[in-house]
């Protein structure tokens, strides 16, 4: 566990922060800046496609989302499967378009959308459709 004893500005994006570990009584500084990172990404819950005891055809995916100064990166997994694909890029200038390039059968997918960050902005994902 680990308090914060002081915060002090330097800038509009840059502070000072000294703490304390609470267990080892260990006390340090660091330098902390308000820039977010573009490694942040969002799992989807696993979405049931076919009804059926039968796989269906899957074509793509869009993305609707606001603030897309940065992009999402769309990864997928069909039928529960270990590793990734890569599907496309969203960003401001196709964040209309469909992602097309799955063209395969499946019961079941996942995504995962990488967000990559422009400024202080992050993509805001409002919507999903699957086709």
């Amino acid at each position: 566990i680990v308090g914060v004893k002081a915060i002090l500005p330097v800038d509009r994006s840059q502070f000072y922060v000294s703490y304390e570990n609470i267990n080892t009584a260990a006390v340090g500084a660091d330098s902390v800046g308000t820039a977010l990172t573009g490694d942040g990404y969002v799992e989807t819950q696993q979405y049931e496609i076919s009804l059926t005891d039968k796989s269906r055809p899957l074509r793509g995916v869009e993305i609707v989302a606001d603030d897309m100064e940065g992009s999402v990166g769309v990864r997928y997994k069909l039928d529960g499967a270990s590793s990734w694909s890569i599907l496309g890029t969203i960003s401001s200038g196709n964040q209309d378009d469909i992602l097309r390039g799955i063209d395969q059968r499946a019961k079941t997918t996942q995504l995962r959308c990488l967000l990559a960050v422009s400024g202080y902005n992050s993509p805001k994902i409002r919507k999903i459709r699957i086709y």
